[in-house]
């Protein structure tokens, strides 16, 4: 059969849309980032289709950034002596980031200000820090009945020993007692009972090593310095911590959120309205009607 110009084209035609259908064509993904010490790492890519191509991105083997590491530079508070307390600056990170990098980026730790120590003045003598940092807010929210948890922990190295805590409360000017918990109350023996929360406790005592406590708001003022002292002891020592707080101003968000709700729930509430309405007319009719 010969073949003229036309069934030659439609041969090659055909040729070329087989061999591409069976073509192999390769699909490149970036492999996972091997970061370096120097914040740089070199682009690799796999092929998912495993067509063993050598036909690369055109990045395939440069040379891109990435993060290594981070310092982590936080403020630390020494005692308060004489009315003067010392801050400096510590990186936990310094050993596992700055001195395998060598980055400046990374060791911001070495490098003024965080390399030097400065203070500033505070507002009580001798604190001690046996029982670490206390876990309290340092403008708190709270009522006059309302509660404000704490926690604070006994050191390991005594944990043999048995205590007895109590935490107060001072003004941060005049060191006047304003708070003690638990406030020792006898519950009463009349009639009417003015407290019923009575706490006939004169001290707490730690739950495997853990301080947990509160105070609340009663006889404390916003605008006001006070210092909360925790101290418990024990029959061969006495541990303390203190930290200074102020009480913050009625929070008024619940007002907002109410608001909210109301918006939100108005057709019900007063389809409820307009349904007891109804229900109450026709009750009304009904008894109008018996007598």
């Amino acid at each position: 059969m010969e073949l003229n110009g036309w069934g030659i084209l439609y041969i090659l035609m055909f040729v070329l849309t087989v061999s591409f259908a069976f073509a192999c064509n390769p699909y490149w993904v970036s492999d996972p980032i091997s970061c370096r010490t120097n914040d740089t790492y070199i682009k690799t890519y796999t092929d998912l289709n495993n067509c063993s191509s050598t036909n690369y991105p055109y990045d395939y083997g440069t040379e891109a950034s990435c993060n290594y590491c981070s310092d982590s530079i936080q403020q630390s508070f020494g005692a308060c002596v004489n009315g003067t307390q010392a801050i400096s600056w510590i990186d936990p990170n310094y050993y596992s980031c700055c001195l395998i990098t060598n980055l400046s980026s990374d060791c911001g730790f070495i490098y003024s200000p965080f390399n030097e120590t400065t203070t500033q003045p505070c507002f009580w003598d001798n604190l001690s820090m046996e029982l670490g940092q206390l876990s309290c807010q340092t403008q708190p929210n709270i009522g006059i009945r309302d509660k404000e948890y704490c926690i604070a922990h006994i050191p390991l190295n005594y944990s043999n020993e048995t205590f007895r805590c109590i935490a107060i409360i001072k003004n941060g000017y005049t060191n006047e007692v304003i708070q003690t918990t638990p406030e020792y109350r006898e519950t009463s023996q009349t009639f009417f009972n003015l407290y019923p929360d009575a706490d006939t406790r004169q001290w707490f005592t730690p739950a495997n090593n853990i301080v947990n406590f509160y105070y609340t708001g009663k006889n404390l003022n916003p605008d006001n310095d006070y210092i909360l002292t925790i101290e418990c002891s024990s029959s061969q020592r006495t541990l303390t911590s203190q930290m200074q707080f102020q009480i913050a101003y009625e929070d008024v968000s619940f007002v907002f959120f109410r608001t909210k709700w109301l918006m939100a729930n108005a057709p019900y509430i007063i389809g409820g309205i307009i349904l007891l309405f109804i229900l109450i007319v026709v009750i009304w009719l009904i008894l109008k009607g018996m007598f």
